[in-house]
């Protein structure tokens, strides 16, 4: 195939006491328009396991005569409130004059959040998780930037940040598989169980088979296409790296109008995906 291709990442990241991260290598060979799952690669988490993670995403971006970037499953800022902490914030948010601040409390009382007698926590959430809840009303759930799950991935992406290879993109796979498995008119049932115990097996297999179904340019390894189908990890790095390719190809949501410049950004695919024409050549 050449080595004309451009490289997508996709990190599913674990907390240190996980033993399940996965980076995701997504190979889009345009002369061809073939879109090549390379490898999955499953990462040991131990307390010392960080250097050897950023050196292998180096690698791997290296490698690439195109790199489009890496998407990583977590936060990769923090809330408004804590991105100074030696700034005193006004407890009462109305008063506040950071831009992000402003913008979440403009956003909610826009989107009626204020009326059903909801508010916003500025040293929990971002800007970010406000526009997803809105665009899902309830489909998917949108964890806080700094929730309790969240948490344990943020403090860590804090400290990788600065290592990992760019450009670092922010993605949540749940709503990507929402949003891919719409365009794919899948059963309802795929999205909503892809990561139930029990049915999330059977649900992951049938993902990746209305995907090679609708794009016959998507490639997968056997050994690969068995590791998603088991492992909720690697299925997770897969979609985000899918994710990345589509933000290249012009089909992720953008920003809503007036949001803030400083702050993260969640890709989310459109409602709308043209597969017949996703490959061709630019």
């Amino acid at each position: 195939m050449g080595r004309l291709f451009h490289r997508s990442l996709g990190l599913e990241l674990a907390g240190v006491k996980k033993h399940r991260s996965a980076v995701a290598v997504l190979d889009y060979y345009p002369k061809t328009e073939r879109l090549v799952l390379l490898d999955i690669e499953r990462k040991e988490i131990d307390i010392n396991s960080d250097t050897e993670l950023v050196a292998s995403l180096k690698d791997l971006r290296r490698g690439s005569p195109h790199f489009e970037g890496l998407a990583v499953h977590g936060p990769l800022s923090l809330p408004p409130y804590l991105k100074d902490p030696n700034k005193k914030a006004p407890l009462d948010v109305s008063k506040s004059r950071d831009k992000e601040v402003v913008w979440m409390g403009e956003f909610c009382k826009s989107s009626g959040e204020f009326e059903k007698g909801r508010s916003f926590s500025p040293y929990l959430q971002r800007p970010a998780e406000l526009w997803l809840r809105s665009l899902f009303r309830g489909k998917v759930p949108v964890p806080d930037g700094l929730g309790s799950n969240s948490a344990p991935l943020a403090a860590r992406l804090n400290v990788l940040k600065p290592y990992l290879p760019a450009p670092l993109v922010e993605v949540l796979p749940r709503a990507s598989v929402q949003r891919i498995a719409g365009t794919l008119v899948c059963p309802r049932w795929i999205a909503d169980d892809y990561s139930d115990v029990e049915n999330g097996t059977a649900a992951r297999e049938e993902f990746i088979a209305h995907l090679v179904k609708r794009a016959p340019q998507v490639f997968v390894y056997d050994k690969d296409l068995e590791h998603m189908v088991l492992h909720i990890a690697y299925f997770n790095a897969f979609v985000s790296a899918l994710t990345l390719f589509l933000h290249s190809r012009g089909f992720c949501e953008r920003p809503p109008r007036n949001y803030p410049t400083t702050a993260t950004w969640i890709y989310v695919p459109r409602k709308v995906i043209d597969w017949d024409n996703l490959f061709s050549a630019r």
